[in-house]
């Protein structure tokens, strides 16, 4: 096998500066005369890249979350607001790393083949989290061969429908998904079955959809069962794409029982979206109550943010409404109670120690969902 060229460090080309994380261990044998200075070159130009992706994907957001009507409602601002800051960290990353370069003596890119390379680079680096979708579903896979044929032959059936092809081509913004192919290829399978549905519900949420598209592949099993719901729904979800998906395990646990929940919780979206990570600790308490609560929760949800730190409140809402629950249905009454000062830490007591024998007959409670059990 004839030697490979030295490098050294005068190469344009994005091929020569840059190797995803994954090929590290191959370009070791693969570059066998690179010195230790070389290969961390290699990697910060890498980390650069990466970095950049991850504005990238920060502004594609924001321009999303600006495009709405003004004023912007409470979780839009604090979404802004938390991206904003990640940009700004991501923006430090890119220079310290820069710094490191200057440090190292690496020449500055400023020619077209260096633009160009740069250029590359983050679109590399943006869809390696694509391939980490792709490898991830083959590596899980019990069959992973059979995995890429039904995936391929779904690509076909889809790549040869006129119409399907002209729904894409269509999509407003549609060059986003380009990053994204890695993931929606091996996701192709399930894909198939609402790609008619997907492409009329997206189109005009797509900038809101697309930074967490790889998220959303990757986690494509678990929200499957509710997609009708969320097509259906996408002018309310779709803004707050990026908060739901943080909290999407939590979240799941209310979508159980055929998602009945699911409607009668929708218009609290825009409400709690920005307070979820507040409440998460109060998910796994409250799911196997909900259903004594869910006809109180027009009066409790303007009063919730009280009961943030009183997780026996959620812990025991089934024997509080049974006690208590006459009161939450006079409307007027019940909203000046939960307005009283102190009535939180009132309620946290009593749910501890109003007797709780003749509400459940029983020391155990067990979780309408699989998999889970609240001992008392």
């Amino acid at each position: 096998m004839p030697k490979l060229p030295e490098y050294t460090g005068n190469y344009g080309s994005a091929a020569s500066l840059l190797l995803p994380s994954q090929l590290a261990s191959a370009a070791a044998g693969f570059f066998p005369r690179l010195s230790f200075k070389q290969k961390k070159k290699l990697a910060l130009r890498w980390r650069v890249a990466q970095a950049r992706s991850e504005v990238n994907r920060i502004q594609n957001e924001l321009s999303a979350l600006e495009s709405l009507p003004v004023p912007h409602d409470v979780p839009t601002t604090s979404r802004m607001k938390a991206l904003r800051v990640d940009a700004g960290r991501a923006e430090s990353e890119i220079i310290l790393l820069k710094a490191k370069q200057a440090k190292r003596g690496m020449p500055s890119r400023n020619n077209f083949l260096g633009i160009l390379s740069r250029k590359l680079e983050t679109f590399l680096a943006s869809e390696q989290r694509s391939s980490n979708v792709l490898l991830q579903q083959l590596t899980s896979s019990s069959s992973p061969w059979d995995l890429v044929l039904d995936d391929t032959l779904s690509l076909l059936k889809m790549g040869t429908s006129p119409k399907l092809v002209s729904q894409t081509i269509q999509l407003k913004s549609s060059r986003r998904l380009i990053p994204h192919a890695a993931a929606i290829a091996i996701r192709a399978a399930t894909l198939e079955r609402w790609a008619p549905g997907i492409l009329i519900s997206v189109d005009g949420y797509l900038d809101f959809v697309e930074p967490h598209l790889d998220t959303i592949l990757e986690r494509l099993d678990q929200i499957e069962p509710h997609l009708p719901f969320v097509l259906e729904h996408l002018d309310v979800l779709a803004p707050h794409c990026g908060v739901l998906l943080q909290n999407i395990d939590r979240l799941l646990l209310f979508a159980d029982d055929g998602g009945k929940y699911l409607d009668p919780l929708l218009p609290w979206v825009p409400e709690f979206v920005d307070k979820l990570e507040v409440f998460s600790p109060h998910f796994i308490l409250l799911r196997p109550h909900f259903k004594y609560v869910l006809p109180h929760f027009d009066v409790i949800a303007p009063s919730a943010m009280r009961f943030k730190d009183k997780l026996d409140v959620s812990r025991y809402a089934d024997v509080l409404v049974w006690y208590f629950g006459w009161v939450l249905r006079i409307p007027f009454v019940a909203k000046f109670i939960l307005k009283v000062p102190g009535m939180p830490s009132l309620a946290n007591f009593l749910a501890r120690r109003l007797p709780r024998w003749p509400v459940r007959r029983t020391w155990k409670v067990e979780c309408d969902y699989s998999g889970c059990e609240v001992y008392i």
